[in-house]
C-alpha cells in the first residue's frame, strides 16, 4: 500500500509540475485547463486530494496544521520559502480557484484570501461533522465530499453542494446528497466525476448545480482521485492510472487506456 500511496503523490505532483513548466500552453486552450484565476503568470492543474498547489508566482504546501508559501517566480532558482501560516488541526487538501484558496479539513472547509500571495488569510470557514473532506469549485459552487468511518472520525458519507455568496464570497450551504464511500472529485463545466473506492466511479451531469443528476457509475474499479482535463478524464485507482473520454454535449465515458500499479 505504501508503493501505490507514493506512487499516487509523484503521479498527482507531475501534473501540477507539468501543467507549470507549460503554462504558456495552458492559457492558450491546450486542453490543460487551471485551477487559478485566468490572469495568472503560471499555472497548475491538481486533484482535489492534493496536499499542494499553485496560484500565479507561488506554491503552496500543506501539513497536517500548516500551510506555507514558495516563491517559484524564477524557474531557474529552488522556490523561495516565504511564510508560514498555522490553519488548524486535521488540514487535509487544497483547491486553489480566482485568487482564494479552498482547505478541506476534518471539521470543515476554510476559505483562504490571497490578497497577499505570501501569507494566506483565513476568510471563511464552513463547518461540517468530522470527516474526511476534499473540496473543488466551479464558478460560485463548492463541491466537497464528506467521508467518514476513517482515520478522520465520524460515520457521514455525502456530497455537500456550497454556493460562493455576497460580495467578497461567502460559502453559503445549498444541498446534500448521500454517497458511499466518497474520495475525491473534480468538475468541469456540466460534468462531475466522484470516486467511491470500491464502490467505483460516479458521473454526475450538474447543469443545475445544486441537484446532480447521476449518468453513469462504473463499479469495476477501486477509484481515489480524479483530474478532468477538458474532455480527457484522468483517475488513478488501487490497481493504476486510468484514462477516459468524455464530452459535454453528451453522457458518454470511454475507457481509452490503463496504466496497471504494481501492487
Amino acid at each position: 500500500m505504501k508503493k501505490i500511496s507514493s506512487i499516487i503523490s509523484i503521479f498527482w505532483g507531475t501534473i501540477i509540475f507539468l501543467s507549470l513548466s507549460s503554462s504558456g500552453c495552458a492559457s492558450g486552450g491546450s486542453g490543460l485547463s487551471s485551477n487559478v484565476a485566468p490572469n495568472a503568470s503560471q499555472t497548475g492543474k491538481a486533484g482535489s486530494m492534493a496536499r499542494f498547489a499553485i496560484n500565479g508566482n507561488y506554491l503552496y504546501t500543506l501539513d497536517n496544521r500548516q500551510i506555507t508559501s514558495f516563491d517559484i517566480s524564477n524557474p531557474s532558482i529552488a522556490p523561495v520559502k516565504k511564510a508560514v501560516t498555522t490553519l488548524g488541526f486535521g488540514i487535509e487538501t487544497i483547491f486553489p480557484y480566482n485568487n482564494k484558496l479552498y482547505i478541506g479539513t476534518q471539521t470543515g472547509m476554510q476559505v483562504l484570501s490571497l490578497n497577499d500571495p505570501e501569507r494566506p488569510m483565513i476568510q471563511y470557514q464552513f463547518f461540517h461533522v468530522r470527516s474526511c473532506d476534499p473540496v473543488v469549485v466551479q464558478n460560485d459552487y463548492v463541491y466537497v465530499t464528506l467521508r467518514g468511518g476513517v482515520v478522520c472520525g465520524g460515520a457521514t458519507n455525502e456530497l455537500n453542494i456550497l454556493k460562493m455568496e455576497g460580495a467578497e464570497g461567502q460559502p453559503n450551504f445549498k444541498s446534500r446528497f448521500s454517497m458511499i464511500s466518497p474520495f475525491g472529485l473534480g468538475i468541469d463545466g456540466n460534468k462531475l466525476f466522484i470516486c467511491e473506492g470500491t464502490s467505483g466511479l460516479k458521473f454526475f451531469d450538474v447543469s443545475s448545480p445544486t441537484n446532480p443528476m447521476l449518468i453513469s457509475h462504473i463499479t469495476n474499479i477501486d477509484a481515489y482521485d480524479v483530474i478532468p482535463l477538458g474532455n480527457i478524464l484522468l483517475m488513478i485507482g488501487k490497481d493504476g492510472l486510468y484514462q477516459y473520454s468524455y464530452n459535454q454535449a453528451s453522457n458518454n465515458i470511454a475507457l481509452l487506456s490503463k496504466i496497471n500499479i504494481e501492487r
